[in-house]
């Protein structure tokens, strides 16, 4: 999976993005291997569903210092009135864009590299952690 211009995501899946040791499992396998973002299609409700989403998404965006991407429904899906409200975080877990909660929209951001590798090399977490359990392998290179 090398190569200059490569830019890997790991993938999730609504609930699972609640809960660390998917993003263990998912989004820091991908970290370690370069991955610079974390994307996630769900259905988040309304109700706790936006405090949840805002909460959990900052959180594996910094535990991976990775972007984090959250696609959210809009509108009544499946029985389930959902929040809305997609958005975007930088590896630093602050907000960067975020959709509105009443109608569809595109939201954007870039996914800069070098923010990125910036981020990595001052924030040591996921360098802490994997060195941690291995202690063996340098992580976080970008092509």
């Amino acid at each position: 999976m090398g190569g200059q211009n490569r830019r890997a995501s790991g993938r999730g899946a609504s609930q699972d993005s609640g809960f660390p040791e998917h993003a263990r499992t998912h989004a820091r396998a991908a970290a370690l291997d370069g991955c610079h973002a974390y994307v996630v299609g769900a259905l988040f409700s309304v109700g706790n569903g936006y405090h949840e989403s805002r909460t959990w998404f900052p959180a594996r965006a910094l535990d991976n210092t990775c972007y984090a991407v959250l696609a959210n429904h809009i509108g009544t899906t499946g029985g389930w009135r959902t929040c809305g409200s997609s958005a975007i975080w930088g590896p630093d877990g602050r907000p960067l864009a975020e959709a509105g909660t009443d109608r569809a929209g595109l939201i954007t951001a870039d996914l800069d590299p070098q923010v990125l590798r910036a981020t990595r090399d001052s924030e040591p977490m996921l360098r802490d952690v994997h060195g941690a359990s291995t202690g063996a392998r340098t992580c976080c290179e970008l092509a």
